[in-house]
């Protein structure tokens, strides 16, 4: 299983809810003994291939790998497991997108449900400490899920391995000249495990302290896997699965493992490495592919210093992939990666990029948080002292290097930290006119200190474009003229399709002028406020949060909508934001202007064109999955 509902998740729920709770009842032959790993022979085989149980975690639970796992290993020429993992986390963001499950996607898309909401969405503010600690010391989740599934239950790295056991399969036949192969399409997958979700008629009610005579139902599942004891998961968790999740997680997932196996294996030695819940029962894949004609028996090993050694030298095998120019949607960064440059959701006023190196357990990530700078009145300088205030509490173990850079004019830092867990990792900050940038290079152990990994550092780029161009948004009901390098709001190109971009802002280097647009909805149908007096609101509060004078105010028609036009003064009297807020049926537009040139306030203005959500006015059919 490996969608991406997994990879948040506790050990304990993981196990329960994913790998092993979709285990159907069976009776598992007699003639079996406890064993993860399985030799497949007969039906026209020449030479043995193997099947082998996994759990989809870091836990050292899953790595007892012995001689003869690797034995089996390397005497094949194919490793095959449930799917891909160089195309999982766009799969990821693709079911994220269908199935909204995304825990941020409502609040990206949401609209504002009464007044009070909407006359305060209506605000910016400058980075804090905790924006600092996201750009530099976090990572997105996605990419734990990706590429390690650390367990927080596990307070130290110690306990743990460096990827899951899934992805270390995946990795050592990439090391040692393996080709690989995914027995299911992660399409198929997603519907079945909707199918899944659908509640039998009747639900299980299970104590299972009594059950267990105190124990938990984990602890009996990692002891039943560390002796391989498939009839025991078997026992424990058929009592914990519903009838939908049974037929549609494993016995259909099952039928179409087992036939790509067989495919595969006329042509190669096969070496399968699958969630050990698919492994047993009448409708597992032991069970199927001796129905088929196989001859599956279970090999006994142990864990020796030798399989040690093994699986410690594949760890530190490093295979670097061929670097390739990569360039973030708005064309502002430009750098050279081991693979496309995948914008990820984010949360507000941030935008966040991933390029995995999976087969070394790698990533090169940026990170762009806007600043506000023209309105706050924080100089780029000023801002990455205040940056350089903090990076001890900020990067993770020792600052090897820390060197003061410039980029296309842009004040920044580049950083050589090493962890406590023993791992390298490189980091520039850059700050804008309108961001804070954070580039990593996060690896395991020297990963960071490579050649490649300095090559992919230097490599990156600023372009900017000092032009004016025409966004059109359709999903937001605008047209703007903008300075180019414009910032979109924070979706991705996939996500823009079905959401409005809620934020657009841009910076005019020629003369630092600065263009700010928000955008809000209120369906409000039970109560409608007068244009004038929600139109004076909205600028009191948005004036308030940034402790500006409020002053001229003229209501107007603006385009033919009532508008508000006023301007904001700061305490000292050295800036000044032009502003309109216009509403335009349930959608209100806040558009704010920082510039000493009334010729580029004049054609930002003019130049702004409300449109069609809706450009044809024509119905729109949609079909569901299932």
């Amino acid at each position: 299983m490996t969608l991406f509902y997994e990879i948040t998740i506790s050990m304990k729920t993981l196990f329960l809810t994913l790998n092993f709770v979709f285990i159907v009842s069976f009776s598992f032959s007699q003639k079996d003994e406890n064993s993860l790993l399985y030799e497949i022979t007969g039906n026209g085989l020449t030479k043995p291939s193997y099947l082998y149980g996994t759990m989809h975690v870091s836990q050292k639970i899953a790595f007892y790998l012995t001689d003869e796992f690797f034995k089996a290993f390397n005497s094949c020429n194919m490793v095959s497991m449930e799917s891909n993992p160089e195309t999982m986390l766009q799969e990821w963001l693709k079911e994220m997108k269908e199935s909204t499950l995304y825990d941020g996607y409502a609040d990206y898309t949401r609209s504002s449900y009464n007044q009070k909401d909407l006359y305060n969405s209506f605000a910016v503010y400058p980075p804090s400490i905790n924006d600092y600690r996201f750009l530099i010391s976090a990572d997105h989740r996605l990419l734990n899920g990706l590429l390690y599934r650390y367990d927080n239950l596990y307070s130290s790295r110690d306990f743990q391995e460096n990827t899951y056991l899934d992805l270390f399969l995946y990795q050592a036949a990439n090391k040692t000249g393996k080709k690989c192969a995914y027995l299911e399409n992660p399409d198929t997958t997603f519907r079945f495990y909707l199918l899944s979700m659908v509640r039998d008629e009747e639900e299980k009610n299970i104590d299972y302290k009594e059950l267990f005579d105190g124990k938990t139902p984990n602890e009996i599942l990692e002891d039943a896997y560390r002796r391989g004891d498939l009839k025991l998961i078997d026992s424990l968790t058929r009592i914990s699965s519903s009838q939908n999740s049974i037929k549609y997680m494993l016995v259909e997932r099952n039928k179409i493992m087992v036939a790509e196996m067989i495919k595969l294996m006329k042509s190669n030695t096969l070496f399968t490495g699958v969630g050990v819940a698919h492994l047993p029962g009448k409708d597992g894949l032991i069970s199927l592919l001796r129905q088929h004609g196989y001859n599956v028996k279970a090999v006994i090993g142990k864990v020796s210093k030798k399989s040690s050694s093994q699986m410690e030298k594949i760890k530190q095998t490093f295979i670097f992939p061929i670097l390739q120019s990569q360039t973030t949607p708005d064309g502002f960064i430009t750098v050279e990666l081991p693979s496309s440059l995948i914008q990820l959701p984010s949360q507000a006023d941030f935008k966040s990029y991933v390029s995995p190196d999976i087969v070394n357990g790698a990533y090169y990530s940026i990170t762009r948080k806007s600043i506000y700078g023209s309105i706050f009145k924080r100089s780029q300088q000023d801002l990455m002292r205040s940056i350089d205030s903090v990076l001890y509490e900020l990067i993770p173990g020792k600052i090897l290097s820390k060197n003061i850079i410039t980029e296309s004019g842009f004040p920044g830092l580049e950083i050589f930290n090493k962890t406590l867990s023993g791992d390298y990792q490189r980091i520039k900050i850059f700050v804008t006119p309108m961001e804070i940038i954070v580039f990593k290079i996060i690896g395991i152990g020297s990963y960071a200190e490579s050649k490649e990994a300095l090559k992919s550092l230097n490599s990156f780029k600023f372009h900017i474009e000092k032009i004016w161009k025409e966004y059109n948004l359709p999903n937001s009901g605008l047209s703007l003229n903008l300075p180019a390098n414009a910032i979109i709001g924070n979706f991705t190109e996939e996500w823009d399709k079905i959401s409005e971009s809620k934020k657009i802002q841009s910076f005019d280097y020629s003369d630092s002028s600065y263009f700010l647009s928000m955008k809000e909805i209120l369906n409000d149908f039970n109560y409608i406020e007068e244009d004038t007096f929600e139109l004076n609101i909205i600028a009191e509060k948005y004036a308030k949060q940034l402790k500006f004078k409020l002053c001229d105010r003229k209501f107007e028609q603006f385009k033919n909508l009532p508008t508000l036009s006023f301007k904001m003064i700061n305490s000292d009297s050295t800036i000044t934001i032009y502003n309109k807020v216009v509403i335009c049926g349930p959608h209100y537009y806040l558009f704010s202007v920082v510039s000493s040139n009334k010729e580029k306030l004049d054609r930002f203005f003019n130049d702004i064109k409300f449109i069609p959500l809706l450009n044809d006015g024509k119905p729109l059919f949609f079909s569901d999955t299932i």
